[in-house]
């Protein structure tokens, strides 16, 4: 009975809401008013066919006589169709007076907005001549410069709109809009509205003109007002911090969680209705609050929102990178049954981004490194398209999670308080450093034992469904980790798959990675051309034969993914192998790079006698080794215009009993075959030990078609081969004493 009266009252409501004084029709409405301050609800639960939706419509309660033109529509990503209406006269839309349908399944579930009575319409012809009555009030502007006097804001539009025709001269509008007197709305009435875009000054009006004497109605500046505060805060995880928030204007005098442009963010938390579907964002609260309440009041919710900060403010400064379109945060996401969700997601809907944060064993994902990599998300696929299938969505999710380290790292920059961990404030989900600890692979293929098998065989139908129980569109989730281990060796160097990765250090791995998703990586890519990609980067940064260079390789090489760098630039040419019991005995070792380098030898024990010598120090001379205990790497590292590279030789400790004290081979009798300079532009020098000559040398290029062939006839032969493309060679020697290959860098 109560439950009755309720919804009779409601009814009521309604009418009088909308001054309504004529019948709703003849039929019984099955739909209900549960808001009647600004728009009507109704639950109709009835089949849906766009050529009914009159029929619809009168069924709750509209009445047939009145017109609706369908204004746009879409489909959420909960295969929700939303359709817009606004309620038209004779073909002329009626100013903000619309319905909203949504419809799941086939059923029209849901219709709300609002309407009014065809009494209300003061129903018009135009009187006036529109675009004289414009030009009258363009020439009362006086001493303003307009877009359209702009020829480059012109093509501007042109450009952006892909409309030739395309002008910010102005095109008037008919509306009927709302007309009141003394506070209270009596009609509507016909008029022509059309906007005015200033540059001098930088202003946007609206205005409106009465159809039928050509007076300014209405005059608005369109320009958006948006106040920014800074204020503290106590984050859920990161102690006291900084927030940019929006403060309300008149007649508020609060904040709402929410941030200006250029990145506008805003963060409510999700609610599930009582049918057990998602609320639409128009129906969950503000975040609105006192400035003093922000300490404790949505801590959930402010943390989220500073770390998208955080995130965004990072790929700005870092990358150039400001989006374009909104951002919606949903924290405490839920299922159907009203259970937080153990995940994190990232959508984009065509017209917002969406930051779903879930819990895990009650403790909130609002952590920087979570929301950082969902953010990241956004950035990656608008940048590089990478789709969400097999090693391409590997790469997309491993992008992510190397984002996310670097934003937290830069937030902890000054403490060095960052780590490998992925959500470690609530709860750790994987490692970059030791992948295996999460049963996640760290090498690509079967020599790993937590590797998902992505070829097609072995997964041919791609399917959603986190492994084992579905297989995740072929493994991306689980296979991400190795693109971020990657990046941890490059980084923090170590030796795995028995390869030697150097360290580079945080600041130069950030350097490559950005470089490499920006400009290198495409839709479809996978591991190996995210090799490629990263070594073009390199090169473009550090030169094609540095030791970043290098180092790129040996990473990848050490997760499995191509063969490691081989020194293509410069090498060291001398003894391996040093005598513990001939502390007298001389060693000479030389140095074989571009013509113009200069080099640099390092890692030589302070109590070792040596020297120098040569125009470039291309030669090093060990005169005295008073002990060695142990194996050791002598580095080389030679600089020349345009390049760097750096080499290592692994010089080892031996005992030389029976072997005779000797000098050092005199220059520039060599006992090996060598090639200088290398890298090449013209000449190349060829030495060749006696009794090797006579000899054929071939030079192969990457295609494997030989471009160059020579007969040598002696010890020191000079090649000409200034004519050869940039690129890598094989230089390949035949003798009737054996054959030797090397790589010739041409440049």
């Amino acid at each position: 009975m109560k439950l009755n009266l309720l919804l009779l009252i409601c009814f009521f409501a309604g009418l009088l809401c909308f001054g309504q004084t004529e019948s709703w029709g003849e039929e019984e409405a099955v739909g209900h008013c549960t808001s009647c301050e600004e728009q009507q609800w109704w639950h109709p639960d009835l089949p849906w066919t766009l050529s009914s939706f009159q029929e619809i419509f009168a069924k709750v309660g509209i009445p047939s006589n009145l017109s609706f033109r369908l204004i746009s529509s879409e489909v959420d990503d909960m295969d929700m169709e939303h359709l817009y209406f606004q309620q038209e006269v004779q073909g002329i839309l009626i100013k903000h007076i619309k319905l909203h349908v949504v419809v799941q399944n086939g059923m029209c579930k849901t219709i709300h907005g609002n309407f009014i009575p065809s009494s209300w319409i003061n129903e018009q012809e135009a009187r006036i001549f529109v675009h004289h009555r414009i030009n009258q009030i363009i020439r009362e502007f006086g001493e303003v410069t307009f877009a359209w006097e702009d020829p480059s804001w012109e093509e501007d539009l042109k450009e952006i709109t892909g409309d030739p025709e395309a002008t910010y001269y102005p095109s008037p509008t008919p509306f009927y809009i709302p007309i009141k007197e003394n506070g209270q709305l009596e009609r509507y009435e016909l008029v022509f509205q059309f906007q005015l875009r200033t540059i001098s000054p930088d202003e946007l009006y609206q205005i409106s003109i009465d159809g039928q004497h050509g007076n300014i109605v209405q005059k608005i500046n369109l320009a958006s007002n948006c106040t920014p505060v800074q204020a503290s805060f106590n984050s859920l995880y990161y102690g006291d911090q900084e927030i940019s928030i929006k403060k309300r204007g008149f007649p508020f005098g609060d904040y709402a969680l929410e941030t200006c442009e250029p990145q506008e963010i805003e963060t409510r938390y999700f609610e599930i209705n009582s049918f057990g579907e998602a609320r639409s964002w128009s129906n969950l609260n503000r975040l609105n609050f006192d400035l003093l309440e922000l300490g404790g009041r949505y801590q959930e919710a402010t943390t989220a929102h500073w770390s998208a900060q955080h995130a965004m403010n990072y790929l700005s400064t870092k990358v150039d990178w400001v989006n374009e379109h909104p951002l919606r945060i949903h924290v405490d996401w839920k299922n159907a049954e009203n259970e937080f969700l153990p995940n994190a997601r990232y959508l984009f809907d065509k017209k917002r981004h969406n930051i779903y944060v879930g819990r895990i064993e009650k403790q909130s994902l609002a952590c920087l490194d979570i929301i950082g990599h969902e953010y990241a998300h956004a950035f990656i696929t608008q940048t590089t398209g990478l789709e969400q299938l097999r090693q391409s969505g590997a790469l997309n999710e491993g992008f992510a999670d190397i984002l996310a380290v670097l934003m937290e790292r830069q937030f902890f920059l000054h403490s060095g308080d960052w780590n490998w961990e992925i959500g470690e404030e609530a709860k750790s989900l994987r490692s970059l450093a030791n992948p295996h600890d999460y049963l996640l692979p760290k090498m690509y293929g079967e020599d790993d034992p937590f590797w998902f098998d992505d070829s097609e065989d072995a997964c041919p139908t791609p399917e959603e469904g986190a492994i084992p129980f579905g297989n995740d569109y072929c493994g991306i989730h689980q296979n991400a980790t190795i693109i971020g281990h990657w990046f941890y060796l490059l980084t923090q160097g170590g030796i795995q798959h028995s390869v030697l990765v150097r360290p580079l250090g945080m600041d130069v791995g950030e350097e490559i990675i950005l470089r490499t998703i920006k400009y290198y990586i495409g839709p479809k890519d996978d591991f190996q051309a995210a090799r490629r990609a990263s070594l073009r980067a390199t090169e473009d940064i550090f030169g094609l034969c540095s030791n970043e260079v290098a180092q790129v390789k040996n990473a990848w090489a050490a997760v499995g993914i191509g063969l490691p760098n081989n020194a293509d630039c410069i090498n060291i040419l001398g003894e391996t192998e040093l005598c513990t019991n001939e502390p007298n005995r001389q060693y000479q070792f030389e140095a074989v790079g571009p013509f113009d380098a200069n080099f640099e030898w390092n890692n030589i024990p302070e109590t070792w006698s040596y020297r120098l010598h040569g125009s470039n120090q291309q030669f090093l001379t060990i005169e005295n080794i008073p002990e060695i205990n142990a194996s050791f790497e002598l580095q080389l590292v030679a600089n020349w215009d345009g390049g760097r590279d750096t080499t290592y030789l692994l010089l080892n400790p031996v005992s030389c009993s029976g072997k005779s004290p000797r000098q050092p081979d005199p220059i520039p009798e060599f006992a090996e075959v060598r090639m200088y300079p290398n890298p090449v532009k013209s000449e190349l020098k060829l030495f060749i030990p006696e009794g090797q000559f006579p000899a054929a040398v071939n030079i192969i290029n990457a295609q494997g078609k030989k471009v160059f062939h020579q007969i040598i006839n002696g010890p020191l032969t000079i090649l000409d081969v200034s004519q050869l493309a940039e690129g890598i060679y094989m230089l390949d020697l035949r003798s009737s004493q054996g054959n030797w290959q090397g790589k010739m860098l041409k440049l």
